[in-house]
């Protein structure tokens, strides 16, 4: 497997969803990374390596209890820090717009290729991860190699009950389907 990011913006991303995920959602951000990653690289698709782990890193801060709006979707608590982030480390506003919104996006059922490769990306490794979807795209070994050092424990069981904690509105229903 190779190594995952180690830029100064990936490190701190990095410390951050280590400081605020709890460890079962740490593991399900680097799989979405790991899987998307790897599915990008059997289909030939460039993209951002680094943006694309940042904005996994980030993508699910919104279903941590002290850390939910509850008059927004879920995915904007992790796209707005993504902005915030990237402004701090000084990356160009446009970049960190276009990660913020592959976020916002991930929950769709189908991906947005059209919002660029992260987005799809994005959504293609976090479906992967949570519901199998696409999972055999993906290499038996590579699926296993990240499963043994990410393991996944009973995700699968809890995520819709972590979502459905997030509906604190109808904004924040209706945001997971309209962006």
């Amino acid at each position: 497997m190779n190594p995952l990011p180690g830029s100064a913006v990936a490190a701190r991303a990095l410390d951050e969803a280590n400081a605020a995920l709890p460890p079962g959602l740490l593991a399900h951000s680097t799989r979405t990374f790991l899987l998307a990653r790897a599915y990008a690289e059997r289909r030939s698709i460039t993209f951002d390596e680094e943006g694309l782990f940042v904005a996994a890193m980030l993508h699910d801060l919104g279903l941590v209890p002290s850390l939910r709006d509850g008059a927004a979707p879920f995915p904007q608590v992790g796209s707005r820090r993504l902005v915030t982030l990237f402004k701090e480390e000084g990356q160009p506003a446009d970049r960190g717009s276009d990660l913020a919104r592959a976020i916002d996006l991930h929950m769709r059922w189908f991906p947005r290729w059209s919002a660029g490769p992260e987005a799809g990306l994005l959504q293609v490794g976090a479906w992967m991860d949570v519901l199998g979807r696409r999972r055999r795209q993906v290499p038996a070994t590579v699926r296993a190699d990240i499963d043994a050092t990410y393991p996944r424990g009973d995700l699968r069981r809890r995520f819709p009950a972590s979502v459905i904690a997030t509906f604190g509105s109808w904004r924040a229903c209706a945001g997971l389907l309209v962006p």
